[in-house]
């Protein structure tokens, strides 16, 4: 099986994605630089959820696990179903908050 970049992106992103949230994490010293990178990450993922719901949802959502499994793994000293919630929560808020036009997605 010979690997083509064109059918095997989503893979490939999420692999490195749970490199990166793995080492954003370990790299934090405390528990609450830990909750802000979850935040924040979170809301990335709002927006890009938001500029995608028309799109390809499996390839987000491989995504989002793979990123939040790099984080759970590298953030061994915080709680695991807080840091879901906060994670997911941020997600669902930022999505609402495109939603309604509270903040505004500008395209480039």
């Amino acid at each position: 099986m010979a690997f083509d970049l064109y059918s095997d992106w989503p893979e490939m992103t999420s692999g490195l994605l749970l490199v990166i949230g793995f080492i954003l994490a370990v790299s934090a010293r405390n528990a609450f630089l830990v909750y802000l990178l979850v935040v924040c990450t979170g809301f990335l993922l709002g927006r890009i959820w938001f500029r995608m719901k028309k799109g390809e949802h499996v390839t987000l959502f491989m995504i989002s696990c793979a990123i939040l499994f790099g984080l759970l793994l590298g953030s061994l000293k915080t709680d695991a179903a807080f840091t879901v919630l906060l994670f997911f929560g941020s997600n669902v808020l930022s999505f609402w908050f495109h939603e309604k036009k509270y903040v505004e997605s500008l395209e480039f």
